[in-house]
């Protein structure tokens, strides 16, 4: 609480917290809600879609037959001419968030047998033939699959903003024709809670609704930490700074003559009490020589 309290002092209370309604962290903003009336609660919309999504392909039987489908015909295609043809694996963690993989596979499988010669059909026709089966099912899925992806685009650049769902709903009914009841009512519900959201907006405020951004900047940091981002944060968690700063000739020749290094060298004394691995190996020397002292 108190590296909370330090926090509010330099940086300010924040106007929203962006968050996936983890548990833990819905206590926890809750919690400082009570505290900063001010401070909204934003559920951070790629969560929401893949809650969405989950709600609606969990028990659709067509989807898991599906992918039993497409089990067999990756194991079917392994090491023949058609290998390049296998589907993508979808992955196990948020796999609802990335399902257009596997849908847009199909989708190409189908076009193909439609375009290539009458040969090459009935050699496809024997090899991934079963898809076939599932066409109307792909246009569905594709189809909640677009919905939920203009959802996405509008999010990110439109933020959110008092009567912003308005503008929402004009442009899904421009850009799409939306077939199925199920995907109908995804849309609405989807434009529901955009209004919901947007409704502690104030007059002529944005506030994002998604948390990619800083996701993307942790993403950049573990990539530059290397193995290192499996043992906890280093110094070089200070780089992300720079990932976000005017990287201009006069900005850098500014920092670097009012921070010498041995200042980076304190703060990372101070803030970082060593990576993981650096604790782990002096409690390991220090273990070994009281053994050595006994």
């Amino acid at each position: 609480m108190r590296t909370t309290a330090r926090s509010r002092e330099k940086t300010g209370v924040p106007r929203a917290i962006i968050h996936d309604h983890g548990s833990e962290l819905k206590v926890g903003v809750t919690q400082f809600q009570t505290q900063h009336h001010n401070t909204s609660s934003i559920y951070d919309i790629k969560h929401k879609i893949a809650l969405e999504i989950k709600h609606r392909m969990e028990p659709d039987r067509q989807w898991k037959a599906f992918n039993q489908t497409a089990s067999t015909i990756d194991k079917r295609l392994r090491q023949t001419a058609y290998a390049h043809l296998t589907p993508p694996k979808l992955r196990n963690k948020s796999r609802y968030m990335n399902l257009d993989t596997r849908v847009g596979w199909a989708k190409r499988m189908l076009k193909l047998m439609d375009e290539t010669n009458e040969e090459e059909s009935k050699a496809l026709e024997s090899r991934i033939g079963e898809l076939k089966a599932y066409h109307n099912d792909i246009q569905r899925w594709s189809e909640m699959l677009t919905i939920t992806g203009q959802v996405e685009n509008f999010s990110r650049q439109q933020w959110l903003s008092k009567g912003c769902e308005t503008k929402l709903s004009s442009d899904l009914t421009a850009r799409l024709s939306v077939q199925a009841p199920d995907n109908q009512a995804l849309a609405q519900s989807l434009v529901d809670f955009i209004q919901r959201q947007s409704d502690d907006c104030r007059q002529g405020e944005y506030l994002p609704n998604s948390s990619e951004v800083l996701e993307s900047l942790f993403g950049r940091q573990k990539y530059m930490e290397g193995e290192q981002a499996n043992r906890g944060f280093s110094g070089l968690l200070l780089s992300m700074g720079a990932m976000v700063s005017d990287l201009s000739t006069s900005v850098i020749k500014k920092a670097m003559e009012t921070t010498p290094v041995k200042k980076v060298i304190a703060w990372q004394k101070d803030f970082m009490n060593g990576s993981l691995q650096a604790r782990r190996v002096a409690t390991n020397l220090a273990t070994k020589t009281e053994q050595k002292a006994t």
